[in-house]
């Protein structure tokens, strides 16, 4: 008896102790997201520069023992934790754009919560299970604008059902979130709705239906529902403050560099069509050498790029390009080069085609990533018996890497290599260069940017020199170009760019006109 009553003390003082921590750990929750969440937006940048704050809670949510008997308790610290683990990730990466930008996002084992290593997806769909109780799609927040406010204050035990009915009251009488346009009768949604749209009518027949439980002012079942793009900017509260002209939705121009990954469901087409035109050559003394004729190359490049299952730091894709190539009269200028009357060679052909994987190697450094393409020729006789393209296996491999510079700029840095290898039994060489590029960026607005680049390309390859044959540099050239981009619809952006080769050895005195037109869907 006096056993059973020794036991029975230790397990109210060890349940006490649990309690007294839990409580404690809930008031330094809601102090640190009373601190620094307003207006449902995250002070990212204070915390990046100040982070053993959210460290210490954070290391606290791991070491936390939790009793899964108490089901308010444990809903209300895997909501915490959630948002929680969602604000850590973004400080770790800030000055990120979106979330969709860090590989592993929702889906990497980063969290240690309890004692066990876990992902934000096996918190949201296995720890709690919106689909018992929709209200969590309101609590839980992604780091995005496109998500519900963030609540300033930590969600209790003691409290957690009003808590979870104000936060569903909060997003759902919210204009910005709910959009009725009462001119056209639409009642523009979130695509959150669309996407667990499963989960909000297990409790109700239709989704306005869930809606108007909560509404102040009910819609009218007349309205018809459209549901909007999502917004995966980072929600960041500095956007607005330091800068009001920033608050706008950010553009796939701004997100989706060609550094970014696309996530599953998510995809790519790019048409790139590049016109290069020259009538003369530089020798090796880098002198420029008049041609007998002008020559103009139109080149069209297809990219389509998606996102795979089960991976957020890998992308496959395809490469297409279809070239033109025009001899003409050595007077003539690109504005002739639909001129077939005065044109000696014109011909078009399909001139490669090809797989490409895009690969993040480092998932605490998402914006550097690698991208190779392998190309295989598909018309015969690309260079004879005039030059059209290079008639080779083509292996081309870019390392990309952006950085933001403040709210306006981005330094964009791009290293190659690409190599040809001859597919024909000639005396031909294989040969490889290395270009090496550099753009800096100006966006004046989310939709546009403005943008200054350079690329040095040298090629090597065995050189004839005083008749042997020696590997060595046999020739190179240097550009210089302007450029700029404009996202004319959310999911379509425009491209034009010129450069001109300034400096040569053995190559090319000519120059380039690039237009190119990239749609998105996300």
């Amino acid at each position: 008896m006096r056993l059973k009553l020794f036991s029975s003390s230790i397990l109210f003082l060890f349940t006490s102790i649990l309690i007294a921590q839990s409580e404690q750990l809930e008031q330094i929750t809601n102090d640190f997201f009373q601190a620094n969440v307003s207006n449902g937006l995250v002070k990212y940048k204070e915390l990046s520069e100040e982070k053993s704050q959210l460290d210490q809670l954070i290391q606290l949510y791991g070491m936390e023992q939790l009793s899964v008997a108490e089901s308010n308790k444990a809903k209300a610290y895997y909501i915490n934790a959630y948002n929680l683990f969602v604000i850590k990730a973004l400080v770790e990466a800030y000055p990120a754009n979106s979330p969709q930008e860090i590989p592993g996002f929702f889906t990497a084992k980063n969290h240690l919560l309890a004692g066990e290593k876990i992902s934000l997806n096996a918190i949201e769909k296995e720890k709690l299970n919106p689909a018992k109780d929709p209200r969590l799609h309101f609590a839980l927040v992604c780091g995005a604008k496109g998500c519900p406010p963030l609540a300033n204050y930590a969600f209790t035990a003691d409290n957690l059902d009003s808590l979870l009915n104000m936060q569903t009251k909060v997003a759902l009488n919210d204009t910005t979130f709910l959009r009725e346009n009462m001119s056209k009768q639409e009642l523009g949604l979130s695509q959150i709705f669309k996407w667990y749209e499963a989960d909000f009518k297990q409790e109700k027949k239709t989704l306005l239906e869930y809606i108007n439980s909560f509404r102040e002012n009910a819609i009218s079942s007349e309205m018809s529902i459209v549901f909007y793009e999502y917004d995966w900017t980072i929600n960041s509260v500095y956007s607005l403050e330091q800068n009001p002209d920033e608050g706008r939705e950010k553009s796939n121009l701004q997100l989706f560099t060609p550094s970014a990954l696309f996530q599953w469901g998510e995809y790519e087409v790019n048409f790139f069509n590049s016109l290069y035109f020259q009538n003369s050559n530089r020798n090796a003394q880098g002198e420029e050498i008049d041609l007998p004729n002008s020559q103009a190359f139109f080149n069209s490049l297809i990219q389509i790029t998606s996102g795979i299952p089960k991976s957020s730091r890998i992308n496959f894709g395809v490469d297409i390009n279809i070239t033109t190539a025009r001899y003409g009269l050595a007077e003539e200028t690109p504005a002739d080069f639909f001129n077939d009357e005065t044109a000696i060679y014109k011909k078009t052909i399909v001139s490669s085609i090809g797989p490409r994987i895009k690969y993040v190697p480092f998932k605490s450094i998402p914006r550097l990533s690698i991208q190779s393409t392998f190309l295989f020729p598909v018309a015969k006789n690309q260079e004879t018996p005039f030059f059209i393209f290079h008639d080779r296996y083509t292996w081309f491999t870019q390392l990309f890497f952006d950085q933001n510079l403040g709210e306006h700029f981005q330094l964009f840095l791009e290293a190659d290599l690409l190599y040809r290898f001859n597919r024909n039994s000639t005396n031909e060489e294989d040969f490889f260069r290395v270009p090496l590029s550099g753009f800096l960026s100006y966006f004046p607005t989310s939709k546009s940017t403005i943008y200054a680049f350079s690329q040095y390309s040298p090629r090597f390859e065995n050189v004839i020199n005083n008749e042997m044959s020696e590997f060595g540099l046999s020739q190179w050239f240097t550009q210089l170009g302007i450029g700029g981009k404009y996202q004319i619809s959310p999911k379509l952006g425009i491209e034009l760019s010129y450069a001109d080769f300034i400096l040569s050895n053995n190559d090319g005195a000519g120059y380039a006109i690039n237009f190119g037109l990239r749609y998105i869907y996300r």
